[in-house]
């Protein structure tokens, strides 16, 4: 036996569903905390307690309600549950500056 044998260790993922494997302790901790996507992860979105797979929580804060959008109009920054309510807001701006330009025929 080598003496460098003895060193040798092998890491799996604990993540049900992973097949990782690797031989640095420190190789599983990164893949653990940043690269497994069958990790359980919140959704980063405050509010929200959605809770699921890391490859699942991703689609999921696309779509949250409580996401943050940047109107492209006015840049405000308006949570998702919000954006048709803050959309018709400019609808209706965007309506009173269209009679205007009618009423006088700009």
């Amino acid at each position: 036996m080598r003496l460098l044998d003895t060193f040798y260790n092998e890491y799996t993922c604990r993540n049900s569903g992973c097949d990782y494997t690797c031989t640095s302790q420190f190789d599983i901790e990164r893949h653990l905390h940043t690269d497994c996507q069958y990790g359980m992860r919140r959704c980063k979105w405050s509010g929200c307690q959605f809770y699921d797979l890391k490859y699942n929580i991703l689609n999921h804060e696309l779509t949250c309600n409580f996401g943050i959008f940047e109107c492209p109009l006015c840049h405000e920054n308006v949570p998702c549950c919000n954006v048709n309510t803050h959309y018709n807001t400019h609808k209706t701006e965007f309506d009173k500056l269209q009679d205007i330009y009618n009423t006088y025929n700009l």
